[in-house]
């Protein structure tokens, strides 16, 4: 992959999971910097619609233009969707820091829009792997088993790292989200899923997979074998 199809597929999709594209903009200095440029215009992006609180038809169809308008340009979108708040101010209502109910309603969120690499039964490569936590200043030290899906996302307003796992059950999704973890664990459980959000060291993990699933080896497996820098938590 070059520069040119980098850059194109970024101004696309931030956060696209090819491993081509990890493995350019862990070789590519330029390309690293405009890469996580983007991310965090996304983030912004994404963070003021989440804290707008209008009909979920009015939202999708902005949510609609600003996609198109990724097309002209990150800019371009970033002044329709502060129109839009502007015009929206007296009727909308903001969070302040997430606590696990969030969190939790948020993975459940993404497991259901990123419900299609569920059924992903291909190994993600070890140096895809090591690209991605490269992202974050984060290595692996020791191997976190078979993964099948391997991605950087954005849970709420922060940057993490998205895995989906063959389970005995089911595939087992796990988030790795780090920055200022919660108080205290966050059961998940719906009338499909189960599982847990525990605060750690370096953030918050959240791993669920099908009810009766034993995810507690596989969060145990992640939190050993990842170590994350102090001065990536805050980014």
């Amino acid at each position: 992959m070059n520069c040119e199809e980098f850059r194109r597929r970024s101004l696309t999709d931030p956060f696209d999971p090819d491993g081509r594209c990890a493995e350019h903009e862990s070789a590519c200095v330029a390309c690293h910097a405009f890469a996580r440029d983007l991310r965090a215009r996304e983030v912004r992006l994404r963070a003021v619609l989440q804290q707008i609180s209008v009909p979920q038809a009015m939202t999708a169809r902005m949510q609609h233009r600003v996609n198109a308008m990724r097309r002209w340009g990150y800019a371009a979108a970033a002044g329709l969707l502060l129109m839009f708040s502007i015009s929206l101010i007296v009727v909308t209502s903001t969070t302040g820091k997430p606590n696990g109910s969030e969190l939790a309603q948020s993975v459940l969120r993404h497991i259901a829009a990123e419900s299609h690499h569920l059924s992903n039964q291909h190994p993600v490569a070890s140096q895809q792997l090591t690209a991605l936590f490269d992202r974050f200043g984060a290595q692996l030290s020791a191997g976190i088993g078979q993964i099948n899906f391997a991605a950087e996302c954005l849970m709420r307003t922060r940057s993490g790292i998205h895995l989906i796992a063959p389970g005995k059950l089911g595939p087992i999704s796990a988030f790795l989200m780090p920055g200022q973890p919660t108080e205290r664990a966050q059961a998940i459980k719906t009338d499909t899923l189960a599982g847990t959000i525990m605060p750690t060291a370096w953030g918050n993990l959240a791993v669920v997979g099908e009810p009766g699933e034993e995810i507690s080896r596989f969060s145990e497996r992640l939190i050993a074998a990842t170590q994350w820098p102090t001065t990536q938590l805050s980014r």
